[in-house]
């Protein structure tokens, strides 16, 4: 009898510890799930919590310029730029009044952003913004129409794409050359000149931000990024020939009146 009483506490007491240990290990991993609280209170995350969230931006980023045929890093400036600069603001670690941080992933072409659930729900608004707005040019299509032109001997030029005068469509009009020019050098290797107003070699005919040209029959085939009248960013593919006035009496690349 007194054996069988030993047996019953002994299983009793081994019961009650695992109840024990259980109890302690689910109070433990819900304390981690909720976080803790100074006062010693258990509380969901609240919306000033940071969230850490991955973004693939393989779309949205460009490679950079010098490096036109190789493999080169991408470029992440731009859109980590506009992300601080357009969604709250002061909320940035980088501006250095806030948490917020980004962390570009170039292996995987990813931002990594620790923010508020507030501020990645705008991020994602942004992001589907701008891959609304982008596309970029056919190489084929672009072919044949700078064939046609410069068939023809004279000069022409097509606007292809128009976008807002915002940050957002700025950004976008820029990846938006950089990929079309992409496809073009796919099929025709590296343009004879691209870059910018203040480049050396920058042709004075044109009041473009950006311009890449190839030669082409008895001129050149270029694309531009070119603003109109109300700075709208606008893609211009066009043909000019070789024997055209060094300095235009007009910005070629305007809307006709």
């Amino acid at each position: 009898m007194p054996e069988r009483q030993s047996t019953f506490r002994y299983f009793r007491w081994t019961v009650i510890a695992l109840f024990l240990i259980a109890l302690a290990t689910l109070a433990y991993r819900e304390g981690f799930r909720r976080g803790y609280e100074p006062d010693g209170l258990a509380t969901a995350p609240t919306s000033n919590s940071l969230m850490l969230v991955t973004y693939p931006v393989g779309d949205l980023v460009v490679p950079l310029p010098h490096a036109v045929l190789q493999q080169k890093p991408s470029d992440f400036d731009p859109l980590i730029d506009l992300i601080v600069a357009t969604i709250e603001h002061e909320s940035w670690m980088e501006n250095g009044t806030g948490e917020g941080e980004i962390q570009p992933f170039p292996s995987n072409n990813s931002l990594v952003i620790s923010q508020t659930k507030r501020v990645h729900e705008q991020i994602s608004d942004l992001l589907e913004q701008l891959r609304r707005l982008g596309g970029e040019v056919d190489a084929k299509q672009a072919i044949s129409l700078f064939q046609s032109w410069a068939a023809t001997g004279s000069g022409r030029f097509h606007e292809f794409q128009t976008f807002p005068a915002t940050a957002e469509g700025r950004t976008a009009a820029d990846q938006y050359f950089s990929k079309s020019m992409q496809n073009i050098v796919d099929v025709w290797g590296p343009p004879t000149f691209h870059g910018k107003p203040e480049d050396v070699g920058f042709p004075n005919w044109s009041a473009a931000k950006e311009f890449a040209w190839w030669p082409r029959g008895d001129g050149i085939a270029y694309m531009s990024i070119s603003l109109d009248d109300e700075s709208l960013p606008r893609l211009i593919l066009g043909w000019r020939p070789n024997d055209a006035p060094a300095a235009a009496s007009q910005n070629e690349e305007s809307p006709p009146k």
